[in-house]
């Protein structure tokens, strides 16, 4: 592999993971932390995002380790359901507020898939297309 492959395989897997983050996000945001139905269950991430088994479940295990998200194990539950912690809310924020900047855990052009801005971007002889995606 080169180092082009390398670093887009890294792009990709942040890609992934930055949008289960955004999504157990956007899903726990408005409820508070006690409330409880504050949790993202794994089907509705996997039947939303099209990302299922051992790859969810390698996303989820590392944003865990990472203390962006908790996983529980609810009684009555086959699978844990999950939920933001607030090293997560800070990540999400820090990507909306200022998309022109890398996170901690997530490159400039992953964040900017979901809030840069529409466009072209030069530099030498590439030129990057990009385009709004907003969910």
């Amino acid at each position: 592999m080169s180092n082009d492959d390398d670093k887009q395989f890294v792009l990709d897997q942040q890609h992934k993971r930055f949008t289960v983050l955004k999504f157990i996000w956007e899903k726990t945001r408005t409820l508070p932390k006690s409330h409880l139905l504050n949790f993202a269950i794994l089907e509705d991430i996997a039947d939303n995002l099209g990302i299922y088994d051992v790859e969810l479940f390698e996303i989820l295990q590392y944003l865990q380790s990472e203390g962006l998200i908790e996983l529980i194990q609810c009684m009555g539950q086959k699978f844990p359901v999950s939920q933001i912690t607030h090293q997560g809310k800070i990540e999400i924020e820090a990507a909306i507020t200022k998309p022109h900047q890398g996170t901690e855990h997530f490159a400039e052009s992953v964040i900017m898939i979901f809030y840069g801005q529409v466009g072209a971007v030069q530099t030498g002889e590439n030129t990057a297309t990009v385009s709004q995606k907003n969910k």
